[in-house]
């Protein structure tokens, strides 16, 4: 089959929207073997240009143009997203492909869909919208000028855009609670559309490593350990998000307790963090040795951020939507230092994932202890729960049986 994916995102960056549209990519390919896959997407930055990804159904991609000219213009218009702009030009190309399924990720591109609806009659094709966020609760998690500027218009253009997306019919979330707040914000429109179904699909994440590279960097972070009688903990994240300058400002006040329950354990304890952004912290850690920061890596640099690292650290208290980056870290093996709140949306991890998550709130030197003696088998324990829960498998298959339903 023929699929088109809208995305404001790249299918270069590191975010977690980058990692949503290459989840759905993947998802495709691994459902489909000869699919032909169309994206619809923002201009590559300068750091994301050149990365590459394997995938083999990507037949053409189309880039727009995304600076503060344009956000500027997308709120005078009243749309919440930069890609509106550009709406009739995407209309016109999906008419032209006609392809059976088109797949938005994420809510903000209700011009688009009218535009689509316009000129491509809705009975040729299946619409399906993965919702990264509750867009409404996400807007207080961010940090920037213009969203502060016109965060009037930016809510109300986000509900415009949302009714008119709720004339299609599948809308795909990562958590229940957003579903929850979502459904209950809309609840009028949605009781007023027979055919609207929702859909609660976990959020997982494409590795590109093998699992043989996985076990093998496991075995070698092992040996290391116990020579080098160091372990580093590493968060990664973009640090244009409020929660996530709240977690390293947590961190770098919890950092003294962490590091005294390794060392009671007989380790030197080392902190990485990384992200876009990060440098903004450099004022808190200097003069800290133990601190690294990483700003803007690529996806090289942090492939061997994560290979390098023993253990994930994740102090996360407040934002909206899924963290992530829980999923990628379990796809490494890591065990995880972490807020409850920051494991939202992964409720079978809560419930089943006590070997190898631990609370910072109440870390010990016995949890550290605990880490170090078990640490090839925990995480060994981690891959193998990913691969069991938030693998692209597990994704592809919950998808295929979306599409299949909705085909009966």
């Amino acid at each position: 089959m023929k699929y088109s994916i809208i995305t404001n995102y790249n299918i270069g960056e590191l975010s977690g929207g980058g990692h949503g549209l290459r989840k759905v990519i993947k998802g495709i390919e691994s459902m489909e073997r000869d699919a032909s896959i169309y994206i619809y997407q923002r201009k590559g930055l300068a750091a994301e240009v050149g990365t590459q990804w394997a995938f083999r159904s990507v037949t053409k991609v189309f880039n727009y143009k995304k600076n503060f000219v344009y956000n500027v213009l997308a709120r005078v218009f009243f749309y919440p997203g930069f890609l509106n702009l550009y709406s009739r030009q995407i209309a016109k190309s999906i008419r032209d492909l006609q392809p059976e399924v088109i797949f938005f990720v994420g809510s903000r591109f209700g011009k688009i869909y009218q535009d689509i609806s316009g000129m491509y009659p809705p009975e040729k094709y299946k619409v399906y919208i993965q919702i990264e966020n509750y867009e409404l609760g996400m807007m207080e998690n961010t940090t920037g000028v213009l969203r502060k500027l016109f965060a009037g218009i930016e809510r109300r253009s986000i509900i415009n855009s949302e009714k008119l997306m709720l004339q299609c019919s599948n809308f795909l979330f990562l958590t229940s609670e957003d579903r929850k707040k979502f459904e209950s914000f809309y609840n009028t429109d949605i009781q007023q559309n027979k055919n609207y179904r929702s859909w609660l699909i976990p959020h997982c994440y494409y590795q590109d490593f093998s699992g043989e590279a996985i076990l093998e960097n496991i075995q070698k972070k092992f040996e290391e350990l116990y020579t080098e009688r160091k372990v580093t903990l590493v968060f990664t994240g973009s640090f244009y998000l409020k929660a996530n300058i709240e977690a390293v400002l947590d961190l770098l006040m919890d950092s003294n307790k962490i590091s005294a329950a390794f060392n009671d354990a007989g380790y030197q304890v080392m902190y990485i963090i990384a992200g876009f952004d990060a440098g903004i912290f450099s004022s808190l850690v200097s003069g800290k040795s133990d601190f690294t920061l990483i700003d803007k890596p690529g996806k090289s640099d942090l492939q061997a951020i994560m290979r390098a690292s023993d253990i994930y650290i994740s102090p996360i208290k407040i934002g909206a939507g899924v963290n992530t980056k829980i999923a990628e870290a379990l796809s490494y093996g890591f065990p995880i230092i972490a807020e409850k709140y920051s494991l939202r949306g992964y409720e079978n991890l809560l419930e089943n994932g006590r070997d190898f998550i631990v609370d910072i709130n109440s870390f010990s030197s016995e949890a550290a202890r605990n880490l170090i003696s078990g640490y090839q088998t925990i995480r060994k324990q981690a891959y193998e729960f990913y691969k069991k829960n938030y693998s692209i498998e597990v994704f592809s298959k919950l998808l295929k049986q979306i599409i299949d339903f909705d085909k009966n």
